[in-house]
């Protein structure tokens, strides 16, 4: 889309319909690398996240529960 504008604007100001292309410095956007890496856990590393992530929403709702009481 960005470089339909830009060659439209390009025509313009070649026919004089507009006294100069104001995209005409604007870089075009490249494309992403659409290469994705895989990453994978072993047992203890899942064991530690799963770990993790279930203290910290005991520790929310705990926080959640004293800040409901203490208003």
């Amino acid at each position: 889309m960005q470089s339909f504008i830009k060659s439209v604007l390009d025509e313009e100001a070649f026919y004089e319909l507009i006294l100069r292309n104001p995209a005409a410095k604007v870089s075009l956007p490249k494309k992403e690398d659409e290469e994705s890496k895989g990453v994978f856990l072993d047992a203890k590393e899942a064991i530690d996240v799963y770990t993790h992530i279930s203290n910290t929403r005991k520790n929310n709702m705990a926080k959640d529960i004293q800040n409901t009481f203490s208003l």
